[in-house]
């Protein structure tokens, strides 16, 4: 869990005392850090917990509430893991736990996650990641949280390699995000996916080998998926009627770097045109306002969905940290004002495109030029409100 030694300990002692919040942690710590295991034709629950005090309260809530007896083993420190760990096991009644708490259904099969009316909102979260990686024709991978990219990346490697470089953009957020690749999801990029908590998994096709290891995850859903044609059309509902719109696809003049204008700065290298080329293709995929921070054609920080560019560009470069220095970025409208601009140039951005088109263009083009940083109008847009 994306949580602290302390924070755990804290909330292991909060005093819960209503039945459907004590089954809801039962059931949450069943799923979340529990697996199914068949032992002697027996189906064996463990939990791994961090903390003594969470697996005595486990231990204690499945004996109260569901009647059933469990063990508590503990896993001294040694090699790579630091600390003790302790795991609560339901041996004798695991299939009838495991039934009670919805981890199997009535044939004894597992369910692969959360009932469909609690995880039904991951549907357009999985649809914003794939959308977002059918945005770009290199290997990609995309990390979403409430329809918000955590982190995108490309790579000719392949996806295991842009994996890593799009969790490594903001790590935190990514716990409990959904991940879309538009390649074969393959064991190299399985292995370190299956480590971290991922609710939904959408690719083109997956290696056994990779299947196999993702699917002893219990909380996990893995879709396929070979659908990359964008419908040209979406409907929306409206207050009183339904809006028609067409979809906002990577496809006008714009979106090619042939056909941008450089307002300001000397010619960038290949590996920089690349990487402008690569943040304005991802920054679509965020909620305007939105600014992404790019270097070596992964994200490094996003600010998304603030009321004002300034906040974005704050938040991006915030979320960057060290990285923003040398990277590029991508501003999905125009710079109504040089304030926002000039955050990025004061970071240590190095390169920025953007639509261009506001009345204050000159005074933006100003800031770029004194600041020292090439930036490149595409003349057109990508202004994500949904």
């Amino acid at each position: 869990m994306a949580m602290t030694a302390a924070v755990k300990d804290e909330l292991s002692r909060l005093s819960v005392t209503r039945p459907c919040c004590r089954k809801a942690e039962v059931s949450s710590l069943l799923r979340f850090a529990g697996g199914l295991h068949i032992a002697a034709g027996k189906v064996v629950i463990e939990v791994e917990l961090d903390t003594s005090q969470s697996a005595r309260r486990l231990k204690k809530d499945i004996a109260d509430i569901y009647g059933h007896d469990s063990d508590l083993a503990v896993l001294s420190s040694s090699g790579l893991r630091k600390g003790s760990r302790y795991v609560v096991r339901v041996i004798e009644s695991g299939d009838a736990l495991a039934r009670q708490t919805g981890l199997i259904d009535g044939n004894g099969r597992p369910i692969r996650g959360l009932p469909p009316q609690v995880v039904s909102a991951n549907i357009c979260d999985a649809e914003a990641a794939w959308r977002a990686v059918l945005d770009h024709r290199d290997p990609a991978v995309a990390i979403m949280k409430h329809a918000n990219p955590c982190g995108i990346a490309v790579c000719e490697l392949g996806v295991a390699v842009a994996y890593q470089h799009a969790h490594e953009c903001d790590p935190v957020s990514a716990f409990g995000g959904v991940v879309a690749a538009n390649r074969k999801v393959d064991l190299a990029m399985a292995e370190p996916l299956s480590k971290i908590f991922t609710e939904v998994l959408i690719a083109p096709d997956y290696d056994a080998d990779a299947l196999e290891l993702l699917m002893k995850k219990p909380s996990i859903r893995i879709l396929k998926c070979d659908v990359t044609e964008i419908n040209p059309f979406e409907l929306r509902p409206v207050s009183g009627g339904v809006l028609l719109q067409e979809t906002d696809v990577i496809d006008a003049d714009g979106d090619s770097p042939l056909n941008w204008k450089q307002v300001s700065g000397d010619p960038v290298d290949v590996q920089t045109l690349k990487d402008l080329e690569f943040a304005w293709r991802s920054v679509r995929s965020v909620k305007s306002n939105a600014i992404l921070l790019a270097k070596g054609t992964a994200s490094v920080g996003i600010g998304m969905g603030q009321v004002n560019r300034v906040d974005s560009a704050r938040l991006a470069v915030s979320r960057a940290g060290d990285r923003v220095n040398g990277s590029v970025a991508a501003s999905d409208a125009f710079f109504p004002f040089a304030d926002g601009l000039q955050i990025l140039i004061d970071a240590g951005v190095v390169a920025v495109v953007q639509p261009g088109g506001s009345v204050r263009d000159e005074e933006v083009i100003a800031a770029a030029q004194k600041g020292g940083i090439a930036m490149f109008f595409t003349g057109t847009r990508h202004f994500s409100h949904a």
